[in-house]
Parts: structure tokens; sequence; C-alpha cells
């Protein structure tokens, strides 16, 4: 199963000067370091913590170590201390947690023949505390990114 979605997923060989080269030509806006450093790197707060995990969606499978919305609705009080200190380091050190780079990537397709490869549909089902992070970014370079790209 790993090989085929390896080749299904291959990545095309593109050069990343090729990549600088045609965006320099476009002339985009870009964010300043400045703002990067005042919006996107700053320490989070339990606030933000609290609404990102008031936005997961409930019923949603867990990812490999099956701690789901519920769950961190349930505990956000007692998580809240240990989540923040461990999201701030991430911002700090710029290294993710090892667990954040694992994902459940396969789900059966109803009503196929399971023994075929092609019957089942990659998806990736990450941890719930790496979506809560990813939550909070989101929600801070939304802002950051109303400064260069029109509303339409």
């Amino acid at each position: 199963m790993c090989k085929f979605y390896k080749e299904l997923y291959k990545k095309k060989e593109v050069l990343e000067k090729d990549i600088k080269n045609y965006l320099e030509k476009q002339n985009l806006p870009q964010i300043s370091q400045h703002r990067t450093m005042t919006m996107l790197n700053v320490t989070i707060t339990p606030r933000e913590l609290f609404d990102a995990i008031k936005k997961m969606k409930r019923g949603k499978a867990p990812g490999p170590d099956g701690l789901t919305a519920i769950y961190y609705r349930m505990f956000q009080e007692e998580l809240q201390i240990p989540l923040l200190m461990t999201m701030n380091n991430i911002l700090e050190s710029g290294k993710i947690l090892e667990g954040w780079g694992k994902a459940f990537i396969t789900i059966p397709k109803e009503g196929q023949d399971l023994t075929l490869t092609k019957n089942y549909r990659p998806i990736s089902l990450l941890n719930n505390d790496h979506n809560i992070f990813v939550s909070i970014m989101a929600t801070r370079l939304k802002y950051v990114l109303q400064e260069c790209i029109h509303q339409d």
C-alpha cells in the first residue's frame, strides 16, 4: 500500500531557482519581516487556545494518538498550561513535535474489494493538538493576508 501511494503522489522534479525566478517576475506583495514577527510569531494566548478548541468539530476521527475533539473540550482547563507551553516552545524553537509528522492516511471505500490498494482513499488524520496549533496560526495569518490579498 505504501508503494502505491508513494507512486501516486511522487513529487515532480521542480527546481527551486525556477520557482523563485517565476515568483520574482510576478511582483507580488509580500508580508514584511516586522509584520511576521509582530503577528505570527508572538506568544500564543489562552484566548487563542480556547477559541481554537471551541472551533473543533465534534465526531471527527482522531489522529494516531486517538485523542478526540471532545477530549480537548472536556479537559481544556487541565490541558491549557501544557498545550500553551508546548505550542509556544514550537514557535520559539521552530521545531514541531515528532508525533505531528505522523498521520493515518487511508480509509477504505465502502462496498469495494478491500484487498485492492486502489479501493482505499487517502486522507490525513492528524493529531488534534497539531490541528489546534494550525488553527491558531491560520487565524493569525488570515489577518496578515488581508493586507496583501484583495477580498475578492
